[in-house]
């Protein structure tokens, strides 16, 4: 089957048309480009902070900006994953020192906007040393008796049962972690008076300083660079020069 009976085109014919129309392009993009303060670089290569945030139901996006970019300077961008309750949340930083913070004032801001956990230690945020730590005395108080070597082995299971998909490190229900090993009725009811289940647990966060960004951007710039080169030589030897 033949789609185009005729493939002799007038290539050169038009070179003029398509010159300008290149051109035209060229010069809208410049504009836009200048109109929004240059090129818009990702994380990578401007410096800052990525993380990416699973919710147990879809937040809203302005919401979360809001939150941040009251506690959070320079711009703070939300990106939804499609098809999941996932959202790559990015801020901007301008210093080395500041890195650090914003991670730590981030998880902060979006514990304060989406857990009310009043006071009590979120589950779905507790590292296994920590869980550790918390779980003897309301234990004792249940009448369940294990040793410390127990208690951080039983801790290390359910957080690993917490982290493993499709849950992957957000609990619904404390109830699920019936399907632990060591996990009795009595564990799953102390676990409820003693701790929350957040709203959101974290998965990821990158973080990228100003400096590597610029060093990354500027390596970027010159691959691109000699990419265009290499391609202009090449076209230079395979084809004929009219």
């Amino acid at each position: 089957m033949q789609i185009l009976k005729n493939t002799n085109f007038d290539f050169l014919g038009k070179k003029k048309l398509f010159i300008a129309l290149s051109l035209v392009l060229l010069l809208v993009g410049g504009v836009s480009m200048a109109l929004k303060g240059g090129p818009l670089y990702g994380i990578d290569f401007r410096g800052g902070a990525l993380m990416n945030v699973k919710f147990a139901k879809q937040p809203k996006e302005d919401d979360i900006r809001r939150a941040l970019g009251a506690k959070i300077p320079g711009e703070v961008t939300v990106q939804p994953v499609v098809g999941t309750s996932e959202v790559m949340i990015g801020t901007e930083l301008q210093s080395e020192t500041q890195l650090e913070q914003a991670r730590r004032l981030m998880i902060e801001t979006l514990s304060a906007t989406f857990n009310p956990s009043g006071g009590k230690p979120d589950f779905n945020a507790i590292g296994q040393q920590r869980l550790a730590e918390l779980l003897p005395e309301p234990f004792q108080k249940a009448g369940i008796v294990l040793s410390t070597d127990q208690i951080r082995e039983l801790a290390g299971a359910m957080l690993e049962f917490r982290d493993t998909p499709p849950r992957s490190g957000l609990l619904a229900t404390f109830d699920e972690l019936k399907g632990v090993s060591g996990v009795t009725p009595a564990i799953i009811n102390t676990l409820k008076q003693e701790f929350t289940l957040g709203a959101f647990a974290v998965r990821s966060v990158e973080v990228v300083g100003p400096k590597i960004g610029r060093e990354l951007r500027e390596q970027a710039v010159m691959a691109t660079l000699f990419a265009l080169g290499g391609m202009l030589v090449y076209i230079a030897f395979r084809f004929e020069w009219i």
